[in-house]
């Protein structure tokens, strides 16, 4: 009976790496960047499948015991893509990581309120802010990130409205916002 051994370290610190990296992309963006799309999810698949052809396909008929010293290792990558894969359905890391920085940005928010926008990046929770966009009718953007396209900020609507496929409500009167 031939033993196949369990994932080694690379592939479980690899799978541990591309899961806290796509969390940060999926915790900022209205959309999906570009090197997400391109290497994040990707490199998530490869991991995947190569787990699959050692679990599923190999394991029968290399004789591996859940006992077997070393048999946590294969719990990483499927908790990795289970952690993915509600963070695709569920934006939970963007209201997660909100939560943590919301006493800051309202903080901020006062601050902008009474001396205006400013333009030196700064962090803000968790959150690095390029700089501030101030509206006429009263809407603050704090500025995190670009997508595709456009930039990407955290808003402070008072109308708590926001149209549009490029909006996300965060919690309250703030919004996740393609400019």
């Amino acid at each position: 009976m031939v033993r196949i051994r369990s994932p080694g370290p690379t592939v479980n610190v690899l799978a541990v790496l591309v899961t806290i990296f796509l969390l940060e992309d999926r915790s900022r963006l209205v959309a999906y960047q570009p090197s997400s799309c391109l290497c994040g999810w990707p490199l998530a698949l490869v991991l995947a499948l190569v787990y699959f052809v050692r679990l599923v396909i190999l394991r029968p008929f290399g004789g591996i015991e859940p006992t077997q010293p070393g048999s946590w290792r294969w719990s990483i990558v499927p908790v990795c893509a289970l952690v993915l894969l509600s963070a695709a359905v569920f934006p939970w890391p963007m209201k997660l990581r909100f939560a943590l920085s919301r006493t800051e940005f309202e903080r901020a928010l006062l601050e902008v309120a009474e001396s205006g926008a400013w333009h030196d990046p700064r962090w803000i929770g968790w959150y690095r802010v390029s700089h501030v966009e101030c509206d006429v009718d009263g809407r603050i953007h704090f500025v995190v990130g670009d997508s595709t396209v456009d930039q990407v900020a955290i808003s402070y609507l008072p109308a708590r409205e926001c149209g549009g496929p490029n909006c996300r409500w965060i919690d309250g009167a703030w919004f996740a916002v393609e400019l």
